[in-house]
């Protein structure tokens, strides 16, 4: 068996390859909206070629990276059905979609979501068990808040979401414990405490989230006897040795050109796979310039062909965890966070702001196969304090008295008046 030479070619973005994989999973069965709308899958690609972009920083590079462009844009877009005006304008422009006001981006969410197999708040499609494919939208609402009957429609009908009362009000961390509990269990205990200590509070009025969950075995699966210590050239110029590498010589789908490889990894069932993508350049420090080029990912994927491949890649498992506001305000949505929000479309009670995006994901790739998850949390806060009951007035002010009691026997310790301060 032949294995490939050169072992600093085997050097590529992680990250990319992986946020690729998952951008091409959702739009693998996704329907057009409207004819002016583009396929979700490609306005997902889109959105992510340029959320990459913002973590793909030279202070970055040297950090694995994986993401989930579906999920991401599935809790956005679910938020985005409750803009109006500005704010909407903003969110669509983000998300790529359609900016008319008239836009109806549920109706092609929906083809997305029964396209990927989502039948139901827990839908999930196994495909005759080759492979697993989870995921989930839901609406956690304090209890004592109601929303617009029209959005709640929406994300019950079209996103398959489930809208689940939470105690905001007098049981914040009791409430994010259960929102995390409930990622936790989405995702086969992958993704855990995607909201952090602190993340909501009082004020907090909805929290919607999205959870993905996938694991398949490849499709020609590695032998663990070819296994074997590598070096791995990392993008500092380190040369990094006994790196566990897979190898295998298969007939695959592969396309090159001057600067760059392509390889896909179908996985069983050939419904899903992963795409590898590698720099023809041998200096590590430079192989990352292919990234200036993701946007023709679609054409190298057109151009792909069965070729017999002489493999080699490691075998990897990390998690990444993203905190959204900054990059999302980077890509125009700005109102969404300020007092200029708009999301009357949710509930016209108050005004209500999204005071945070956050995202995580996991991912484990061996011999056998991948298994990854992820999450997002899109938490929104209302801009004016709830209204308390009308207060009782205790102004002290002339002389009282006091008294020091054990609660628990009611023996009173110390008693007496203060009449002059």
């Amino acid at each position: 068996m032949n294995y490939p030479q050169k072992p600093e070619e085997i050097v590529f973005k992680i990250g990319c390859a992986l946020m690729i994989a998952g951008t091409l999973m959702a739009g693998s069965a996704v329907a057009a909206g409207s004819e002016k709308e583009k396929p979700m899958g490609e306005l997902s690609f889109d959105m992510a070629g340029r959320l990459f972009q913002l973590h793909a920083g030279e202070e970055k590079d040297s950090q694995n990276l994986v993401f989930s462009p579906t999920s991401i844009y599935l809790a956005l877009s679910m938020t985005g059905e409750g803009a109006r005006g500005d704010t909407a304008t903003q969110m669509r422009k983000a998300l790529g979609q359609d900016a008319s006001p008239d836009a109806k981006a549920h109706k092609s969410i929906q083809s997305l979501l029964i396209g990927l197999g989502s039948g139901g708040p827990l839908g999930e499609s196994n495909n005759a068990n080759k492979y697993t494919l989870t995921l989930t939208n839901r609406l956690w609402l304090d209890k004592a808040y109601t929303v617009e009957p029209a959005f709640s429609d929406i994300v019950e009908k079209n996103y398959f979401a489930e809208i689940a009362p939470v105690d905001f009000l007098h049981a914040a961390e009791a409430g994010r414990k259960t929102i995390n509990d409930a990622i936790a269990k989405q995702t086969k205990d992958k993704i855990k405490d995607l909201l952090p200590p602190g993340a909501v509070n009082v004020d907090t009025r909805l929290v919607l989230t999205n959870a993905v969950y996938f694991k398949a075995a490849w499709d020609k699966p590695f032998r663990k006897n070819l296994t074997t210590p590598w070096v791995f050239n990392e993008l500092n110029g380190t040369v990094t040795k006994d790196v566990l590498l897979m190898h295998q010589t298969e007939t695959l789908r592969f396309f090159e050109d001057d600067q760059l490889k392509v390889v896909e990894l179908p996985y069983k069932g050939n419904a899903l796979s992963m795409l590898l993508v590698l720099s023809k350049d041998k200096d590590a420090t430079k192989s990352l310039e292919i990234e200036k080029s993701l946007a023709d990912l679609p054409k190298w994927v057109e151009k792909l062909a069965n070729r017999h491949v002489a493999l080699a890649m490691p075998k990897f498992k990390f998690e990444s965890q993203m905190e959204l506001t900054e990059d999302l305000k980077t890509l125009g949505m700005t109102d969404a966070f300020s007092g200029k929000a708009d999301f009357s479309g949710i509930t016209t009670k108050e005004k209500i702001v999204i005071s945070g995006v956050i995202h995580k994901a996991f991912i484990d790739v061996n011999e056998e196969g991948t298994e990854a998850a992820a999450a997002t949390a899109v938490m929104m806060k209302g801009m004016a304090m709830r209204q308390n009951p009308e207060a009782a007035e205790f102004i002290a002010d002339r002389p009282f008295l006091f008294a020091i009691r054990d609660n628990q026997s009611g023996e009173i310790l110390f008693l007496g008046r203060m009449v002059k301060p």
